[in-house]
């Protein structure tokens, strides 16, 4: 009997050795990936805040207190316009009141808007977001909402929506007002959400726009030009590629600018500086600032390829694998791009490498079997780890199963044979 279950033990160890082979693992690389964007010409803006974006990567490029809460003037009436775009037809009617133009003080930006005119909302959007209107931001206010206080909710409604979390309006073109404040960064949010809207897009690049006459204006000579000389080409401020936004200033809130650029190969960027100078004489500091800011934006930064498409990282041989197809290259997935520095060296970037415990056969084309990863200033960039190629299974241990069970039956057949012998012979 001793020799018989010595006989089973053996036959158990081959057959465990032959269906459960040792397995090749790659080993899992953890190295520190990190690396900060060093930044060699970023620039010196006079703007007390500015905010530098790109858009579809969301990456922000620069910043100077851009969450501080400042007075936001002019740059408002994006907010007015969206709403006014989202809730009218641009051939919807409106009546401009009196209360509309007598909130308007003397000396603040006006379109000649006569009490009691109808004028449509495509005219109105025109004289609001080129000449900067003030009365033509109440007339919107007041047509949609009623009230400038009930428009004043609304816009708060859609900042909340929008994410904005150190803005408040309290009317629709930015008038001084204590309680009438946003930052850099929550325009921005506003003004990527009003760039979305091809209508917005059309009026804000438009450089001049005439206001049709009326039955109570007859003359046609109401020019609406835009106040943002970035788009301007006679304009010593000229920046290639920009299309927009708005321009503001009040003696409180200083000078003010949101512009958005857009690139031929699909690169944009939405930029805002606040309080360039108090007084209207230096107006020109933001235009000068924005335009730094756009063209570092553009020539200091690209689309790069941080990880790419079919890279080998490891070759694993699978020892229970065919011998044709028991080496496996690993590869990545897919290409990973962003938006970064041209100065980053992605050669000396460190890879996290993390594989499957257990890779073995049968594996097929494009399996999963683990993850590469990159870090650049705390944000990840990260792709799968596929198999460049199918791995067979080998099934030549079924034969050796079946020798191991004619072996055993063999044995176990002597064995039985010698013990009834035995037993016989007493």
């Amino acid at each position: 009997m001793k020799f018989k279950v010595l006989i089973l033990n053996i036959v158990l160890i081959l057959i465990l050795n032959v269906c459960f082979p040792i397995f090749a693992f790659a080993e899992n690389k953890e190295t520190d990936s990190i690396q900060t964007q060093v930044v060699t010409n970023e620039p010196e803006i006079v703007s007390e805040a500015g905010f530098l974006m790109e858009v579809k990567s969301g990456n922000v490029l620069y910043s100077k207190n851009s969450s501080e809460r400042l007075y936001p003037a002019s740059t408002t009436k994006i907010m007015t316009a969206i709403l006014a775009l989202e809730n009218c037809e641009l051939d919807d009617m409106a009546i401009v009141s009196q209360n509309a133009v007598d909130l308007v003080p003397t000396g603040y930006t006006n379109a000649k808007l006569v009490p009691g005119e109808k004028m449509s909302v495509k005219d109105l959007l025109y004289a609001l977001m080129l000449n900067s209107a003030n009365e033509a931001a109440n007339v919107l206010g007041e047509h949609i909402s009623g009230t400038i206080d009930e428009f004043a909710k609304l816009m708060n409604k859609k900042a909340k929506e929008l994410g904005c979390e150190n803005t408040h309006f309290v009317n629709t073109n930015g008038m001084h007002d204590n309680n009438h404040y946003t930052t850099a960064e929550d325009l921005a949010k506003i003004a990527l959400y009003c760039m979305k809207n091809e209508t917005f897009r059309q009026i804000v690049s438009t450089i001049e726009y005439k206001l049709p006459a009326t039955e109570l204006y007859t003359k046609d000579d109401r020019i609406m030009k835009n106040t943002n000389q970035l788009i301007n080409p006679e304009s010593k401020y000229y920046t290639e590629n920009v299309i927009g936004v708005k321009t503001g200033y009040t003696t409180q809130a200083g000078n003010c600018l949101i512009s958005y650029a857009q690139t031929d190969d699909g690169v944009e960027l939405v930029c805002v500086t606040l309080k360039a100078g108090s007084s209207s004489a230096s107006s020109g500091q933001r235009f000068a600032d924005s335009k730094e800011l756009i063209e570092y934006g553009l020539n200091e930064f690209s689309n790069r390829e941080i990880i790419k498409e079919n890279k080998v990282i490891n070759n694993v041989q699978v020892k229970n694998a065919t011998n044709k197809t028991k080496y496996l290259k690993v590869v990545t997935k897919e290409t990973v791009s962003d938006f970064i520095l041209n100065d980053i060296d992605l050669s000396e970037l460190k890879a996290k490498i993390e594989l499957e415990d257990d890779i073995s056969a049968p594996i097929k084309k494009g399996e999963k079997l683990g993850t590469i990863s990159y870090e650049i200033d705390g944000k990840e960039y990260k792709t799968d780890l596929v198999a460049n190629n199918k791995v067979d299974r080998s099934y030549t241990f079924l034969i050796y199963i079946v020798i191991i069970v004619i072996i055993f039956v063999s044995v176990a057949f002597v064995v039985n044979s010698k013990i009834k012998s035995n037993r016989e012979e007493f």
